[in-house]
Formats: C-alpha cells, structure tokens, sequence
C-alpha cells in the first residue's frame, strides 16, 4: 500500500515541479538542526542521488503519560533514543527521493532506488545536523493499547513470533492477554503487567528530565534539543 501510494505520487510530484519526495508515517516528524535553509541546500547539491538518506532517533514519552495522559507527542516528548541497538522499533531511518532522476522507485518504507543502466542505487547519508527523523512510537499508554490490540487481532502466535522487534513481540502478547481478560479481576492485572511494560521500554531515565530542566532554563550549555537517551 505505501509503494503504490508513493509510486503514484512520484509523477504528479514531477508534474507539479517538486525536487523531492518524502515518505513519513503520523508518528515521526523531520528535525533540522541548522534549519530547513540548511537541509534544502544540502538536498540541492545532491540532485543527481536518488536516495538521501536520514537517520532516525525514538522519542521516549513524558512521564504523564503512563498515567494515561494522550496530549501531542510531538510537543511533550523531550529525549530520544540514539543508539539504534536500544530501540522498540525500526532503525533504518527514512530518504529522500530525488524527483528528477529517472526511474525513480520506492524500496520499501524507508529508501528510494532508480537510475537507468542497471547500475546500483546512488545513496548519499544525510548529516544528522543537517536532519534527522524523529519517531513517536506508541508515546503515551493509550496510544500503545489502541495499536496493540489491532495488532493482537491481526497476528496469530506464529506471526508475532516472526516480527523482528522484541518490544512489538511482548507487545502484542500483552494486548492479546488485554483483550482475552473476562473479568475486571484478569483485567486489572493485564492493564497492570502491561503498563509495566510499556514503562520499562517508553520511560526516560531520571536524568533527561533533570536535563530537559536546565535547557528550559536556559541553563547547561550544550546546544538545543531534548535530552538523549543511548
């Protein structure tokens, strides 16, 4: 579905007079350290690279929202994982796709492939100053439990088994247990076990907040941005 939607939009992208095309998800935004003026100058000198590509941080929840608070992540969350061997989800990060290069393609959600010839795709890393994506992954608990349970209907044991991230596995197990519960006694306890959960992979550490305080502040040095979280 987003292949065929991002092969659609590639020609009415080029019709319009577009120079690149991005595929982001409702949960991530593009954070640009030095402005956009920077990233468009960046994407300017690359024009004849297909796929330019950024990394991706996972953004932590505040911690109102274990206590069910469903406000914007995109304004609470103020620390972000950096290291991907951490992460609940994905670490591929996402690209830009240069318009103008002919045959231009998606491959899969997070690159671009084209070019003619039969020559090998042109990638070109995009420096983290210049921008990253930032992913907002299930960042408060009822955001979590809504995602969970379509997810606990759609996989059977043997799908949940095969999903690559160790957070999403213990995830839908949980939901599953969630919706399974037949009296307020069972449901309590899986709300409880599961609000554990989410608290263990979504929390940031004590410190950040500490953090994320000095920079409202204005205190600390060390530039803008949350705090990190490796």
């Amino acid at each position: 579905r987003q292949a065929a939607h991002i092969s659609e939009a590639i020609p009415r992208a080029r019709e319009a007079g577009l120079t690149h095309l991005l595929h982001v998800d409702d949960d991530e935004i593009v954070y640009c350290h030095e402005g956009t003026p920077s990233l468009h100058a960046f994407l300017a000198s690359h024009m004849a690279a297909e796929d330019l590509h950024m990394r991706n941080l996972e953004a932590l929840a505040p911690p109102s929202a274990a206590g069910g608070d469903d406000t914007d992540p995109f304004a609470s969350c103020y620390a972000f994982r950096h290291t991907p061997r951490d992460y609940c989800a994905y670490i591929n990060g996402k690209s830009f796709g240069s318009v103008g290069v002919a045959g231009l393609a998606p491959a899969g959600p997070h690159h671009f492939c084209g070019g003619v010839g039969g020559g090998e795709s042109v990638q070109v890393p995009v420096p983290p100053r210049v921008a990253v994506v930032l992913h907002y992954e299930c960042c408060s608990f009822p955001r979590w439990r809504r995602k969970y349970a379509q997810l606990a209907a759609s996989h059977s044991p043997a799908d949940t088994d095969a999903v690559p991230f160790e957070f999403y596995r213990a995830s839908i197990r949980l939901a599953a247990a969630l919706v399974a519960a037949r009296d307020a006694n069972a449901e309590e306890a899986a709300v409880a076990q599961a609000l554990a959960h989410w608290r263990q992979w979504k929390l940031p550490p004590p410190e950040a907040e500490v953090r994320a305080r000095e920079l409202r502040r204005g205190g600390g040095g060390g530039g803008e941005g949350g705090g990190g979280h490796g």
